[in-house]
């Protein structure tokens, strides 16, 4: 049987079965490994929220669109 591996933002790695995984991932560029734990790296999700942000009203503005 394939192990999976997650592979948090510095390129440290856990096995997938052993880790305690965010039940949100929106954020898992931002996702920080410490022992068994994954968490969210907060200046790394709030840059990931801002580009996201930033294509979101980018598109709106394509599309004439209101963004609120």
């Amino acid at each position: 049987m394939a192990t999976t591996y997650i592979v948090d933002k510095d390129g440290n790695q856990i096995d997938a079965s052993s880790a305690t995984v965010p039940s949100d991932r929106h954020f898992r560029g931002a996702w920080s490994l410490s022992g068994s734990v994954i968490s969210e790296d907060m200046t790394a999700a709030k840059a990931i929220f801002k580009a996201k942000s930033v294509r979101y009203v980018a598109h709106c503005l394509r599309q004439r669109m209101s963004c609120i």
